[in-house]
């Protein structure tokens, strides 16, 4: 049996991130790459992520409830 990863938002912190639909040509690209595309539900941040490195896609929301800490 598989173990579940967890994917965690890199912007917000949150666990409740699910997988996106494909929108641009970018995303597809990425896909073809080995990416998967994600979108947390939390603060809307799309991203895709290959293995452990998130690469951002367009601008998250701005409605937040968890602080973003500044690197």
């Amino acid at each position: 049996m598989k173990a579940r990863h967890v994917r965690i938002c890199p912007r917000c912190e949150s666990r409740d991130v699910e997988r996106s639909h494909r929108r641009s040509p970018l995303d597809y690209i990425l896909y073809a790459l080995g990416a998967e595309i994600r979108r947390c539900h939390e603060c809307g941040f799309r991203h895709a992520m290959f293995n452990k490195r998130s690469v951002p896609l367009g601008r998250a929301r701005q409605t937040c409830t968890q602080p973003v800490d500044e690197v």
